[in-house]
C-alpha cells in the first residue's frame, strides 16, 4: 500500500463518523494481570472488506495499524485544541480527538484479546498432545488387559482339567459362590487317590487297565465272574511320597 493510499485525518474522521452510532463494544475481563499485549501481525490485515469500506465512504479498507496511525495523528494535531462554544471546527476537532482516543483504546483491547486467544490456542494444542499420549497409553493398557484375560482363561481351563482328573465332578463339585473345585481337588489329592481292583476267591487282587476308573473295573468284574463267580470289586487309597533320584 503506497502513501497516497493511506487514510488522511479527514478520512479517519469520516470513517469514525459513519460508525459513531454503532453499539459500543464492552470487552470481557478476567482475573489475569494486565500486561501489554504484543503487537499482532493481524494489525496489518484490513478490518473489513473493500466493499464495506466503500459503502462507508472510504476509498480503501483500513487496517488496525492504519487506524492507530491516523488516530495518533488526530490526537497530536487536535487533541489539545480548546473548543469555544461557537467554534464548530474546534468542536468537531475535539470530538474527533475523543473518537481517536477511543480507537486507540479499542485497538489495545483488540491486541489483548488476540494475545489471550493465542494463549488459549497454544493451551488447546498442548491438551490435544496430552490427549493423544493418554489415548495411546489407554490403548496399550487395553491390549495388556486383553492378553492378561486370555492368560487367565487358559490357566483356569488347565486348572479345571487337572482338578477333574484328580476327582470326578460328583466329588469336587462345580464352581460356585460357596464351592471351589480346585481346593477340593487339592484336599482329595492330599488324602490319597482311590484305586480299584478285582479280588479272586483265593485272595489275590488283580489290577489291570485304569485302576482309578471304577466303571472300567466294574466292567472287568462282570467278565471275570464268568470264571470266578466269587470275585469281588475292592478299593484302596494310594498316597504318593516325594520323588527321589534313582541311583
Amino acid at each position: 500500500m503506497t502513501n497516497s493510499e493511506r487514510l488522511t485525518p479527514a478520512e479517519m474522521l469520516q470513517f469514525l463518523g459513519a460508525h459513531a452510532n454503532n453499539p459500543p463494544y464492552i470487552p470481557e475481563r478476567d482475573d489475569e494481570p494486565e500486561v501489554p499485549a504484543p503487537l499482532s501481525p493481524e494489525r496489518e490485515v484490513p478490518i473489513c472488506t473493500q466493499e464495506a469500506a466503500r459503502a462507508a465512504g472510504l476509498d480503501i479498507a483500513p487496517s488496525p495499524a492504519e487506524l492507530a496511525a491516523c488516530a495518533e495523528t488526530i490526537v497530536r494535531t487536535w487533541g489539545h485544541r480548546p473548543a469555544e462554544p461557537d467554534d464548530e471546527v474546534a468542536s468537531t476537532a475535539d470530538a474527533g480527538a475523543q473518537l481517536a482516543r477511543a480507537v486507540l483504546l479499542l485497538l489495545a483491547e483488540l491486541d489483548r484479546v488476540r494475545a489471550k486467544r493465542d494463549r488459549a490456542t497454544r493451551a488447546f494444542d498442548a491438551l490435544l498432545g496430552r490427549h493423544g499420549k493418554v489415548k495411546s497409553e489407554r490403548d496399550e493398557l487395553n491390549r495388556a488387559l486383553a492378553e492378561t484375560t486370555d492368560d487367565r482363561d487358559r490357566a483356569q481351563e488347565a486348572a479345571d482339567k487337572l482338578a477333574y482328573a484328580i476327582a470326578p465332578i460328583e466329588v469336587i463339585g462345580e464352581h460356585s459362590g460357596g464351592n471351589c473345585p480346585w481346593t477340593n481337588a487339592l484336599d482329595v489329592a492330599a488324602q490319597g487317590a482311590t484305586e480299584y481292583g478285582i479280588r479272586a476267591s483265593d485272595g489275590e487282587v488283580m489290577l489291570s487297565g485304569n485302576a482309578r476308573d471304577r466303571a472300567e473295573q466294574e466292567a472287568r468284574l462282570s467278565r471275570y465272574r464268568d470264571c470266578w463267580p466269587d470275585a469281588v470289586l475292592v478299593q484302596r487309597t494310594v498316597r504318593h511320597g516325594e520323588w527321589t533320584e534313582v541311583r
